[in-house]
């Protein structure tokens, strides 16, 4: 709540200062226009003055003596031409246009920013077609500005309710003069901002397949994230033949989290990752590579999935799983835990040495939306203190002092673990489920059990040994709107 509420102030702020930019900007307007119908006459006056000076030399010899009243009718002439709304050439008539076309702009970006004031309103934006239709055409101007344009695919986004979340026909196609035509302003920045703003658009399947096939094109990376959101088949047979496994930078990584979503036991996939996997401990920001493709390995539980597709075969589900457990126990052992960090906004991401780029909700959901991961990982060393710690402080998070996400386990019947003051305590004198976490101190991590005994009285124990057989069944316990807030992505996916 408190959150939202800054949200909301911050919002309401930045609709007070633009409010204010705008009145200043129609004021200067004004006066620009003003200033700019004077400067012209007075530069035409200044012609005609020098050419009425040379005509009058001629009058001696010419006998004219009404130079100055025809003069005076083509100054009269231009004048009004200038300041007609129907001339090709009207001073006006340009200017007119121009502020017309801004105060469009501004005007329904002031109405988004008042709506988004009210979060009960927010799917309430919607544009009339000629206000589509004008904001296409100022989009296509050459002359729009860099901070327009992205007002302008800004307003349009919001227009929709769940704006390019599904792949589907978003009619951005007809914005795609920039990369037809030359000479726009900031005409790079634009394409860039228009490639990530419309990456769900499957209009826009000609224009990424021609950007793709230009190996030198420095936009292929943000084309190919729309071909893999658009057409996976494509994108699976785009990145079959043009991934180097030797060449680790975002776009091989891109098609390598392309494998790992729709063919996780391909070859060239596994090459890629040993690649990565013999690099990793000397470079740890190859981990901002190597977690990506460890997560889009995994795979969702299905009630998470949107038009859920078919299940896979279970020999790939299996190799999915197989595969991300053994990327996962190389990030728990390599001492990577997901911590709470706050710079710029607040988010989640792994970390060790090197931190990795904030986790979008499409990755928080396959860390913490199914247990499969970790509890494949707690169960390869059974019954080992040193290796559930790990494990725990990996996924546990804390944010002063209060947990974001913590960790219950369901204990086999078998269960007992002894503290270190000898106290041994087994399953029969607990009731239910125990919460398990960590503690460090001067870095050394402990586990510790904290469990309701038959009498009703909470314990919580350091664990110095661990005895089960069989397995545990770990759970994660999370708010899933504070996932959903700490999560970089826009997207509308919900953490179940």
């Amino acid at each position: 709540m408190m959150d939202q509420d800054v949200e909301r102030r911050n919002l309401e702020s930045e609709y007070q200062i633009y409010s204010q930019r705008i009145e200043d900007k129609i004021a200067a307007q004004k006066l620009n226009l003003n200033d700019m119908i004077i400067n012209r006459m007075l530069r035409f006056f200044y012609t005609i003055a020098f050419i009425f000076g040379a005509l009058a030399t001629f009058v001696i010899f010419l006998g004219m003596t009404d130079i100055k009243s025809e003069v005076r009718k083509i100054a009269h002439s231009e004048v009004e031409k200038w300041l007609s709304h129907d001339t090709k050439d009207s001073i006006l008539k340009m200017e007119v246009e121009a502020l017309r076309d801004q105060y469009l702009i501004d005007s329904l970006y002031m109405r988004l920013l008042h709506i988004k004031t009210d979060g009960n309103k927010r799917d309430e934006f919607q544009l009339s077609k000629e206000e589509v239709s004008d904001l296409i055409r100022i989009a296509n101007t050459k002359s729009t500005s860099y901070n327009d344009y992205k007002k302008i695919l800004e307003v349009y986004s919001s227009s929709m309710k769940r704006f390019l979340h599904f792949q589907v026909n978003y009619g951005g196609d007809k914005l795609t003069n920039i990369f037809s035509e030359e000479n726009f302003e900031s005409q790079g920045s634009k394409q860039q901002f228009f490639l990530e703003t419309f990456k769900n658009d499957t209009s826009l399947l000609t224009l990424v397949t021609t950007l793709l096939g230009k190996k030198d094109n420095w936009l292929r990376k943000e084309a190919f994230k729309i071909l893999a959101n658009i057409n996976k088949k494509e994108a699976v047979t785009y990145s079959e033949n043009n991934l180097d496994t030797q060449i680790i930078n975002d776009f091989s990584t891109s098609m390598a989290i392309t494998l790992g979503n729709n063919k996780p036991h391909s070859p060239l996939l596994k090459k890629y990752i040993d690649n990565l996997n013999h690099n990793l401990e000397n470079h740890y920001y190859l981990s901002n590579h190597y977690i990506p493709i460890m997560l889009s390995i995994a795979r969702y539980h299905p009630n998470i999935q949107l038009f859920t597709e078919l299940t896979e075969k279970k020999e790939i589900a299996d190799s999915r799983d197989e595969l991300a457990t053994t990327m996962l126990e190389k990030i728990v052992s390599g001492g990577y835990t997901i911590e709470y960090f706050s710079i710029l906004n607040d988010c989640l991401s792994f970390k060790n040495n090197y931190s990795t780029s904030c986790l979008d909700s499409s990755e928080l959901n396959r860390i913490y939306t199914d247990t499969v991961l970790i509890n494949n990982l707690i169960n390869i060393k059974n019954s080992n203190v040193d290796w559930l710690k790990k494990v725990i402080s990996t996924f546990e998070v804390k944010n002063k002092g209060n947990y974001i996400v913590s960790i219950t386990a369901e204990l086999p019947s078998n269960f007992s673990f002894t503290s270190y003051s000898n106290e041994k305590i087994t399953k029969d004198q607990i009731l239910g489920d125990v919460w398990l976490t960590t503690h460090s101190n001067e870095g050394f991590l402990t586990l510790i059990i904290n469990a309701r005994f038959e009498s009703g009285m909470m314990i919580s124990h350091p664990v110095k040994e661990l005895s089960y057989k069989g397995e545990l069944n770990l759970d994660f316990q999370f708010s899933k709107e504070e996932l959903k807030r700490l999560s970089k992505s826009s997207s509308y996916e919900d953490l179940y």
